[in-house]
């Protein structure tokens, strides 16, 4: 009987494994409920429960949601998702309608109160799969919105009153969609500064162009005068997005600007008591806290010199698709759930729940149990908002599958008529939509709700107020329009007065904007401690700063302390779109006082002070500050990231005679870049002269600096430079042929070098190595490195380390040691290393052959990923020393330079001799699956699917088979590459489509990683993932992770091929009981386990 009860435990959890494997496939294996059905499903904390405000047919597919000041809900719904409607079908070349197109912003309401929608209206329709949507209007209209619409962004209105638009405008396009449609601009939200905040989805490129740009006399005059502002501030008129992106524009499209650089797919925004924007992302990370001009991960993409934003939450949440986000904050739920955050995970069905506490101004995101859990697998949070009632909506575009290409565009089974909308009510805290609608029948009232409310519904009635000039003209305007009065009022209710000043900032003119400026000045003049937040908030958002403002802020920065955290913050944004010289040395104060766990805060003022270094002598405000030698590293590192000639000049002048590598290397390459054309000279003079007393090995690397300086710079082959390249060149080949034999030679691929390792005996040894780092590409190479000839003594001693192959599997004899008799090419003696890193001693018995001329080589013929490398040292007695290595590998290391450098403009003899140490290109492209090797491939992945059913892998050494052969370019849990999608969730895809991926990585390959074919202007041909660019150079990185750095004047051609990056080998490198291990591995990781 116990053992019958196991069996029956067993299978009762094998099945339990099974049915929650089969919930997580991207495509759901369940049928569609009915919406009642999916809310007994929906499972909520304690105290909250679950509403279906509303489903088909009112609505069907719905992507953004927004709420208008009557507390109706407006939604972008779709049908046409995932292809865009053909433009056969526009009734323009605008897009301005689409025939027979189902797509539409739709206006839902709650008329009885009853917490469901029951009348809908649609506002906008025959769109083109809208996304972004935020009710706003001009004062001449009766309603209005701003949304996405392929392939602009529209503003659409009502001219008549029947909330229907009658006008449609274009406010940005034709912007990109092309290349992906589950990634085109979404996430509008209206700040309280009156910008249109927005997310910039994956791959696509778009540029965004002010179509009738508007300058203000005021604002006029104030450049001319050098008054304080900024690209920044002052928005531009045209801007160019690729791929994920975080923008602003005004919301009448008068202007636009960037806000931070990168990420993969943002989709969702929400904003904290402090300000601070934050974002949900897909393929990076969950949550990020968004710091004005930063920048953030994104597939490979550098950085701009400060390096990547911090990352705030550490997990996945189980999946790369998170989309929707909240910040629950100001009581909205109570004190007990101030500081919480919600996201839409529509890969798991959940929404997920973090806390998100602070060190100083840093966040960090905690995991906690999900806020919704749901036994539909068909659940698909894609949006959540809080609403005006302070319950949370969830937009659920129910589907039986979400992926975009991890699952075919046309796979039968996506649903395109089912939506739902669910209202999430906190039973202590949610108000009815007629009692909103009461609050919302008033200008009394609504000042109420501004100067008391929550901060959703603040936010509403400040937007309200915002867009009502009746009322800020006449009634309203004596206690809101009249900022300078309303920072000095009798009431000590700071929350109304703050209310009402952002009021006043958006709906006042420039005169008020001023008094605004004055009034917060004197806050911060008089050093009144209570309102510098509030103050300093305001002067961030003005475009313009008197005197009075500037001085007043100048004094702050040199007054407050580092520990007053979120002003600080707030104060370096604000710096950073109203840059000044005078900031610099306040600054810099701060930067040296920041503690390292504040890293957040720390970035915020080296963006400030790079503005700052960037305007008319910024830099020269540098040079009365007394710099400590700790801070040098981070000086370089800030005016190094500063474009500017006379940032060059700054480092030419400090560091021209420096004797630290890292800073010379630093000051040649910003020089090269940014410098002007005499001081070029100079540095191309000063690295020569220099390097006429130092090692060949520092002349490279100055040169090499300059060279991809001035190439990054688009300009031409400097004649001196490559003049200086052949001398070195030529010296280092003569020297090379007058030096005896080597004492090792190496051939193959593999990267020989000096690493120190320990020994089993406790000492520490340089053992030379097949790999320096380790991981991914490096290993992978292969070859062979032979010891020049030696006379065998009775008996070789030597210590090896190394591997050979992972750890669970079988060893192989591909890594070993072995001497060589000279003259037949016989192995006399091997021994293989004991897959450990540490060296271990070994004898080669070689009596039998004593006064043999023998050499010893050492093999590296794993072209694994991982556990693929060997080392030896200490051989005894001493017939060849490792030591001798290292000169002749940086001569080797040297020419390799050289011969990328010169490899288009030496002269013909030159070029010959330098071509043998050229690295071997990237394979040319894939040719195109054949008919005939699809059939196989087919069959490949029935019979691998049908064996995996039947196995129970080893997860471990699933894991391990990861690390050896997908961890160069894939990443799990924040470890491995970013060449590649990252993969956490992966296993939601299910067995079988995991499968084809591995096996058949060309069926279906995101638009993003499509191979680029380059066609230089000599004839090469590279092939590769292009991972971005660096001013005139791409960077393309190829099948072995490798990048390469082509200047875009050698470049002939760039074509685009829907094929991986990913090698179709894995069915044949990988033998089933691998494949098997690694399919178990991938499919645990279905919820980050």
């Amino acid at each position: 009987m116990p053992f019958l009860r196991s069996l029956l435990i067993l299978g009762t959890l094998a099945a339990s494994l099974h049915a929650a494997e089969d919930k997580m496939r991207l495509v759901r294996e369940t049928d569609a409920l009915t919406p009642d059905q999916e809310r007994s499903g929906l499972h909520v904390p304690p105290g909250f429960t679950v509403q279906l405000f509303a489903s088909e047919p009112l609505i069907n597919k719905p992507i953004n949601m927004a709420f208008d000041a009557r507390g109706r809900l407006w939604v972008s719904s779709t049908v046409e998702y995932p292809y865009a409607a053909d433009k056969a079908r526009w009734s323009d070349p605008q897009g301005t309608r689409v025939k027979h197109s189902r797509d539409a912003i739709k206006i839902l309401e709650d008329t009885n109160g009853d917490g469901r929608a029951d009348k809908v209206t649609d506002f906008a329709d025959g769109l083109n799969i809208p996304t972004g949507v935020l009710p706003w209007h001009k004062p001449e209209h009766k309603a209005g919105c701003i949304a996405w619409s392929i392939p602009n962004i529209w503003y659409f209105a009502d001219t008549d009153g029947d909330d229907k638009a009658d006008h449609r405008e274009i406010l940005f396009g034709p912007l990109g969609y092309e290349k992906d449609t589950h990634g085109m601009c979404s996430s509008f939200r209206m700040g309280l500064d009156g910008w249109v905040y927005a997310t910039h989805g994956f791959n696509n490129t778009s540029k965004l162009k002010v179509r009738q740009p508007t300058e203000h006399t005021e604002d006029t005059e104030k450049k001319k005068s050098g008054s304080v502002s900024s690209v920044l501030s002052v928005g531009t008129s045209e801007l160019e997005l690729h791929s994920g992106n975080v923008f602003r524009f005004r919301p009448d499209g008068s202007r636009v600007e960037i806000w931070t650089h990168g990420q993969v797919n943002p989709f969702g925004l929400c904003w904290d008591r402090f300000g601070n924007l934050y974002s949900a992302d897909c393929h990076s990370s969950p949550i990020y806290q968004l710091i004005r001009g930063a920048c953030y991960p994104s597939f490979g993409k550098p950085h701009d010199g400060l390096g990547f934003a911090p990352v705030m939450c550490q997990h996945s949440h189980g999946s790369t698709g998170i989309c929707g986000i909240v910040y629950i904050d100001g009581g909205v739920w109570g004190p007990e759930w101030d500081d919480h955050m919600l996201v839409g995970n529509c890969v798991t069905s959940r929404v997920n729940h973090d806390t998100v506490t602070f060190t100083g101004s840093t966040p960090k995101a905690n995991e906690q149990p999900d806020f919704i859990t749901s036994d539909d697998p068909w659940f698909r949070p894609v949006d959540l908002q809080l609403g005006p009632d302070n319950a949370l909506y969830i937009a659920d575009f129910y589907n039986k599958i979400i992926g975009h290409y991890e699952v075919p565009l046309d796979h039968p089974g996506r649903d395109k008529e089912r939506g739902r909308i669910w209202r999430v009510v906190n039973l202590k805290h949610t108000v009815s939509s007629t009692e909103w609608a009461e609050y919302a029948s008033s200008s009394q009232k609504m000042r109420l709700v501004l100067e008391k409310g929550s901060p959703p519904q603040r936010k509403i009635a400040t937007d309200w107020f915002a867009q009502s000039p009746e009322l800020w003209k006449t009634e309203n305007f004596a206690w809101c329009g009249n900022c300078y009065e309303a920072l000095h009022p009798q009431t000590t209710d700071r929350r109304a007065i703050e209310a009402n000043t952002w009021v006043g900032l958006r709906t006042g003119n420039e005169g008020d904007r001023a008094r605004v400026a004055m009034g917060a000045a004197n806050f911060l003049e008089e050093r009144d401690f209570t309102w510098r937040h509030a103050s300093v908030r305001f002067l961030a958002a003005l475009d313009y700063w008197p005197d009075e403002a500037k001085a007043a802020m100048v004094l702050t920065a040199r007054e407050i302390t580092t520990t007053q955290t979120a002003t600080l913050r707030i104060l370096s944004q604000a710096i950073a779109s109203h840059p000044a010289p005078e900031f610099v040395a306040p600054m810099l104060m701060h930067l040296g006082r920041v503690p390292h766990e504040d890293p957040s805060l720390r970035l915020a003022i080296m963006i400030a002070l790079r503005s700052c270094l960037e305007v008319p002598n910024g830099c020269l405000a540098l040079q009365g500050v007394k710099i400590p030698a700790s801070q040098n590293a981070d000086m370089v590192q800030l005016v190094s990231s500063a474009r500017s000639a006379e940032a060059s000049q700054f480092l030419w002048d400090q560091f021209a005679s420096s004797k630290d590598v890292e800073q010379q290397q630093a000051m040649f390459l910003h020089v090269a870049r940014y410098g002007e054309s005499k001081l070029v000279e100079q540095a191309i003079a000063l690295a020569r002269k220099s390097s006429e007393s130092s090692d060949t090995h520092s002349a490279i690397q100055k040169l090499t600096a300059i060279h991809n300086g001035l190439t990054e710079r688009g300009a031409p082959a400097n004649p001196e430079l490559l003049q200086w390249a052949q001398q070195l060149a030529t010296q280092l080949l003569d020297s090379a042929q007058q030096q005896p034999a080597p004492a090792w030679t190496s051939s193959g691929e593999a990267q020989w070098s000096l690493q120190p390792r320990k020994c089993t005996d406790g000492t520490e040894a340089q053992v030379l190595q097949s790999m320096a780092k380790g991981g991914g590409d490096e290993e992978k190479r292969t070859g062979i490195l032979k010891s020049k000839d030696f006379t065998a003594p009775a008996k070789l001693t030597v210590w090896i380390n190394g591997h050979r192959g992972p750890p669970t599997s079988k060893p192989h004899d591909k890594n070993l040691v072995r001497v060589v008799d000279a003259q037949s090419g016989t192995t006399l003696a091997s021994v293989f290393p004991r897959r450990h890193n540490d060296c271990r001693r070994e004898e080669l018995d070689l009596s039998k052959h004593t006064g043999k001329t023998v050499h010893l080589e050492i093999v590296d013929g794993d072209d694994g990923k991982a556990y693929a490398w060997l080392g030896i040292t200490r051989i005894e007695p001493a017939v060849v020393s490792v030591n001798d290595f290292q000169s002749e590998d940086s001569t080797r290391t040297a020419l390799k330079t050289l011969a990328m450098l010169l490899q288009h403009t030496a002269p013909a003899v030159l070029r010959e001799k330098l071509s043998a140490y050229l690295p071997p290109r990237p394979a040319p492209p894939p040719l195109p699956v054949s008919p005939e090797q699809r059939q196989q491939l087919d069959t490949l992945i029935a019979t691998r699917s049908a064996a995996y059913a039947k196995a129970r892998p080893d997860i471990a050494a699933g894991k391990t088979v990861f690390t050896a052969n997908c961890a160069v370019c894939h990443q799990i849990r924040g470890t491995g590459g970013l060449i590649g999608p990252q993969l956490d969730g992966i296993g939601a895809r299910g067995p079988e489509r995991l499968c084809e991926d591995i096996l058949d990585p060309n069926r279906n390959v995101d638009a993003h990683f499509h191979l680029h074919t380059l066609i230089l202007k000599d004839g090469t041909t590279l092939s590769g993932f292009l991972k971005g660019e660096a001013g005139q150079v791409l960077i393309l990185a190829d099948a072995a992770g490798q990048e390469h750095r082509i200047s875009k004047n050698d470049l002939s051609k760039d074509t685009t091929t829907p094929m991986s990056l990913m090698p179709p080998v894995f069915g044949q490198t990988l033998d089933e009981k691998n494949f098997i291990n690694l399919l178990g591995y991938l499919v645990h990781e279905k919820t980050g386990q």
